[in-house]
């Protein structure tokens, strides 16, 4: 009797060491497996929020997770300061380690730029060109994009007392057809004085002046065929 107890207290040890051994392999394997699996990549995506990107500057990136981003793009946008890149986790910064999949947007702050002239573009036709003087001598040339009225005596940007200087060059076989100034956001009551009536002044033959500019505005000159 205490053989036969002996040999069932056996057995049941025996099934019960199985038993973990087989828990314990499955455990294993399940562990493995579902490291296997487990990616060490993450995706960086760049709004740029109507800014326009470098030279190189990515729209998206993948690293390693825990990675830092060391080139941070700066992009640009016209009338805006760029104020860095957000995500809903706060600020991108060389130091921050990118966990997950992110979205940095682009924040921007308007800045418009101020101007002491009344600024004043062109409308040309295709046959001519135009050259801004920044003097009433017409003499030295203004490379400024944005022209801006000078003031008549000091010949200074300014808006007060105000005239504009410039020439027209015409293709070969082209002359001037009409030439007016057309006020953005207010009204003129100056006039645009030809070549002929500023030489005594310019001692030049083809420099233009409109005077008592009162607002923004458009030259507008259009061409035709010599006769």
């Amino acid at each position: 009797m205490k053989k036969t107890g002996l040999i069932l207290a056996t057995i049941l040890m025996t099934l019960s060491l199985a038993g973990c051994t087989d828990n314990t392999n499955k455990s294993t394997k399940s562990s493995l497996s579902d490291s296997s699996s487990i990616s060490t990549k993450v995706k960086v995506i760049f709004d740029y929020n109507g800014g326009v990107p470098g030279e190189g500057d990515p729209l998206e990136l993948e690293l390693e997770k825990n990675q830092c981003i060391e080139n941070i793009p700066e992009p640009t946008k016209e009338y805006c300061i760029f104020q860095g890149w957000w995500s809903r986790d706060g600020q991108l910064t060389t130091d921050l380690k990118i966990k997950k999949d992110t979205t940095f947007i682009a924040k921007w702050e308007e800045h418009y730029p101020t101007y002491d002239g009344h600024l004043m573009f062109f409308e040309l036709d295709e046959h001519i060109k135009a050259t801004v003087y920044a003097d009433k001598a017409c003499i030295t040339v203004d490379t400024d994009p944005n022209y801006q009225t000078r003031n008549k005596d000091t010949g200074e940007i300014s808006k007060d007392d105000t005239e504009f200087y410039f020439s027209l060059e015409f293709d070969l076989g082209y002359e001037l057809n009409t030439i007016n100034f057309r006020p953005t956001d207010g009204a003129w009551s100056g006039e645009i004085l030809l070549p002929a009536d500023t030489k005594a002044d310019t001692k030049k033959d083809n420099c233009y002046r409109v005077t008592k500019v009162t607002s923004n505005g458009a030259i507008v000159v259009t061409s035709k065929a010599s006769k």
